[in-house]
């Protein structure tokens, strides 16, 4: 998202000046996209998850669910959907996932 949309701006800057300097204006060139992995969680189910790191990190079982927990917590923004989030976990592990027998 972040590359898109500064290429985008700067793209949009560039057609803006164009237009006040007439032919002699430079068409902006977008610079190449570079990936970056940080890594990779999945949710494996009976709370296990898996876990690929960089520098070929591999975890699975309770432990990664729990980071995969933290990771997923702390990318909420705001407190109510951190809330939120905490309350389905408590009830899920409360209840279990089946809320038809409430």
């Amino acid at each position: 998202g972040e590359y898109l949309a500064r290429e985008l701006n700067a793209s949009a800057a560039a057609k803006l000046h164009a237009h006040d300097l007439g032919p002699t204006a430079v068409a902006h060139e977008p610079k190449p996209f570079v990936y970056k992995h940080l890594g990779s969680f999945a949710s494996l189910g009976s709370e296990q998850a898996a876990m690929e790191l960089p520098g070929d990190f591999v975890s699975s079982g309770f432990g990664s669910m729990m980071l995969w927990y933290g990771v997923y917590f702390s990318n909420c923004v705001s407190w109510r959907n951190k809330f939120l989030v905490a309350g389905d976990w408590f009830k899920k592990s409360v209840w279990g996932r089946d809320s038809s027998r409430m």
